[in-house]
């Protein structure tokens, strides 16, 4: 006799194609490469879905990947008309030879290292200094941007050797309606022009007047011609500018830039802020100041100037970058320093370790932040300024510092203890502090035992001289 039984009976899941079409589409759209492929490979209707993102995002590091991604994108389907981000990094333009040697030195390496322990070739990059460029593949540049119609976002380096090696990649450019981001590395005077032609649409601009290969480092730079290019970029929100070192000049009646909210000026020269009185809306405001110029930080903004009232960022990469725009700075929301860290004055001290803390103090009085971040050196002397941190800035509340250990000492081995101390007065909502992967000096310097101690407090000795490896 068979015996019955009854089959098991499952809830129903919602299934990802039940979704609204809308909503499907704008999920896809975060995906890219290897994860689009995967979601395609499931079935015939999320395959038309998600296959045009497989080719959304190209990022070119070498010459022979160059060509490759070429012959796909142009390719019969033409996946390149399904682009929306591309770079193409320098490295795409060292000479073939340079690239063939550099991969046997990787391999080399791998072999000696052994398995599992080799350099991702794709990701290194090769030193500007030792690499022999060749542009002969810039007609692969003219053709991969005269095809991509629907690009949105576009990074391209050495742009005035390859203007000059295929000049229709400028109209490549300047024929991108969707285009609202771009960056162009290695620019000159002749070339830059076709800026004023391109997408007025932009929203993010980055230009580099020269890379850190010296190809076009002594070439003029003009601040007249800078802000006629930029004067038809009225929605533009963020502009970087690099290695901009133009002549001190008054320009009569400048542009404005009331759309711009983010400015970052690398590797610059003081004659280029002016242009921050040009942008009367900033709110992000970047600086970095060439060091390897001796006449970086020779002009300063004048007394007489606009406050930079709605700025609520500040970055500098050193505090000396402070001193050109000072007269210029109100109350910030917050300040961020990079670059070298801040240590304190050893003893004696000397006239550049007290004008370091007199200048670190004036900036906090001045712009009195809520959030700072920045790099503390210890070494010999024991870290006593932040005694004075509550007094000049009572608005913090956030607190971010990378700690940097200059030496070890019984003197400075308690310079964590006294962080608490100093900055008790300040109601801090968040402190990070970031340590050094070290040894504690106490453990070099092991407590002194009493021999009444027992052993649970002996534990708890040793224990507390571990807390800030």
């Amino acid at each position: 006799m068979l015996v019955g039984f009854a089959l098991p009976t499952y809830q129903s899941t919602p299934s990802l194609l039940s979704l609204n079409y809308d909503v499907l589409q704008e999920i896809i759209s975060y995906l890219h490469a290897k994860d689009a492929l995967n979601l395609a490979l499931c079935c015939k209707a999320l395959h038309e879905l998600a296959s045009p993102r497989i080719s959304a995002i190209a990022h070119i590091w070498r010459p022979s990947h160059f060509r490759k991604v070429c012959a796909h994108m142009l390719g019969p389907r033409l996946p390149v008309k399904h682009l929306r981000e591309l770079d193409i990094h320098y490295t795409a333009f060292a000479d073939e030879g340079e690239e063939d040697e550099s991969e046997e030195d990787e391999d080399e390496d791998e072999d000696e290292e052994g398995e599992g322990e080799g350099v991702d070739s794709e990701n290194e990059e090769p030193d500007p200094l030792d690499v022999f460029w060749d542009f002969s593949q810039a007609h692969l540049v003219r053709d991969l941007l005269l095809q991509a119609t629907a690009l949105r976002r576009l990074a391209l380096d050495r742009v005035h050797p390859l203007l000059e090696k295929e000049p229709r990649i400028g109209e490549a450019l300047c024929a991108m309606t969707r285009l609202v981001s771009l960056d162009l590395c290695t620019v000159s005077e002749p070339t830059i022009p076709l800026i004023s032609n391109l997408n007025r649409n932009l929203r993010r601009l980055q230009v580099a007047y020269h890379g850190f290969d010296d190809i076009m480092e002594d070439q003029p730079n003009s601040m007249p011609l800078c802000l006629s290019l930029l004067a038809p970029f009225q929605q533009l929100q963020t502009l970087i500018l690099q290695h901009f070192d133009p002549l001190p000049e008054v320009v009569a009646n400048p542009p404005q830039f009331p759309a711009l909210r983010t400015l970052r000026l690398q590797y610059v020269t003081s004659a280029a802020l002016p242009f921050v009185d040009l942008c009367p809306n900033i709110s992000k405001f970047d600086l970095y100041m060439d060091a390897d110029k001796p006449h970086s930080h020779r002009f300063r903004m004048p007394e007489d100037g606009r406050k930079w009232g709605s700025l609520t960022h500040l970055g500098l990469a050193a505090l000396r970058d402070v001193h050109p725009i000072q007269n210029r700075l109100k109350i910030i929301d917050r300040v961020q320093i990079a670059g070298r860290p801040l240590q304190q004055p050893e003893r004696p001290i000397t006239s550049y370790d007290h004008a370091k803390i007199a200048t670190f103090f004036d900036l906090l009085c001045v712009t009195s932040p809520v959030s700072l971040a920045l790099s503390v050196a210890v070494g010999w002397t024991p870290v006593t300024f932040w005694e004075e941190v509550p007094t000049l800035a009572p608005r913090l509340r956030i607190l971010s510092v990378r700690i940097e250990l200059m030496s070890l000492s019984e003197q400075n081995e308690s310079w964590l203890d006294t962080v608490p101390d100093a900055l008790r007065a300040l109601p801090l909502l968040y402190l990070h502090i970031d340590l050094p992967k070290t040894k504690s000096v106490r453990k070099l310097f092991p407590p002194a035992l009493n021999p009444e101690t027992s052993a649970e407090e002996i534990r708890q000795q040793y224990a507390a001289a571990a807390r800030i490896e």
